[in-house]
């Protein structure tokens, strides 16, 4: 009788507790993913709201490196700002934004062109003056008589006659 309810006990065990038959709670959806597709449908944007509503973190992100590539921008011009002038500088903070290096291209550019004009402007000067004309004429002391005649004696000859 023991043998008998025993086979039944063990009978009764295997179905329950077979390496298929746990009971585990499962994880995760049943429909493993195969629904979420299906219940949201694409986000229509037609404007910045929607977007940074939509995306606000995405949005957060991009508005913060723009500061920072801006700030950037201003504090590499304002290293670059001397011998520029303040008009320029302006323009190219607010104005027109540019570069540093952009802006640094353009002085550069500039400058050149105005020592080029100012060097155009001198030799027009001299050539307009007549200083090419002018010779030079020797100095009065130059003859040798008069180098000979305007020779001091030494200072010493005067010590010894006293």
């Amino acid at each position: 009788m023991f043998e008998k309810r025993f086979k039944i006990f063990l009978k009764r065990r295997r179905r329950t507790t077979g390496l298929f038959n746990k009971t585990n709670p499962q994880k995760g959806n049943n429909d493993m993913g195969q629904n979420q597709n299906q219940n949201t449908a694409p986000v229509k944007i037609e404007n910045a709201a929607q977007l940074r509503s939509a995306y606000p973190d995405m949005i957060n992100q991009i508005v913060d490196e723009a500061i920072q590539n801006e700030r950037d921008r201003l504090k590499a011009i304002d290293e670059i700002a001397n011998g520029i002038p303040d008009d320029v500088l302006k323009k190219a903070k607010y104005d027109e934004p540019l570069s540093a290096a952009d802006l640094a291209l353009a002085q550069m550019k500039a400058n050149n062109a105005a020592g080029a004009q100012t060097m155009t402007n001198v030799v027009d000067d001299l050539t307009k003056s007549g200083s090419g004309e002018v010779g030079a004429v020797p100095n009065v002391e130059t003859t040798p008589e008069r180098r000979h005649r305007n020779r001091r004696k030494p200072k010493f000859a005067d010590l010894q006659t006293r």
